[in-house]
């Protein structure tokens, strides 16, 4: 997570935009769910949402984290399939 999310605002409001044009906008509406991760990924994320709201950028978080999936997805997928 360290690797995809970026530290500032501006660069992680950037990186939902990306996701959201990369998607022509339509994300569609999902259902929620819950994830384990690591603590040391916990530590990253769990501030983005209050960090973006303080910003005045309010229920934009799940397109930060979605945008760094994403990246991380396209990266993994690039490396090709993974050995046994």
């Amino acid at each position: 997570m360290s690797q995809y999310l970026p530290s500032t605002i501006e660069e992680q409001l950037a990186l939902a935009e990306e996701f959201l044009l990369s998607r022509e906008t339509d994300v569609g509406t999902g259902k929620q769910a819950s994830h384990r991760v690591s603590p040391e990924v916990y530590a990253i994320a769990a501030p983005l949402a209050n960090d973006l709201r303080e910003a005045g950028h309010a229920r934009i978080a799940v397109h930060v984290y979605s945008g760094a999936l994403d990246r991380f997805l396209r990266d993994l997928e690039a490396e090709g399939p993974l050995g046994k």
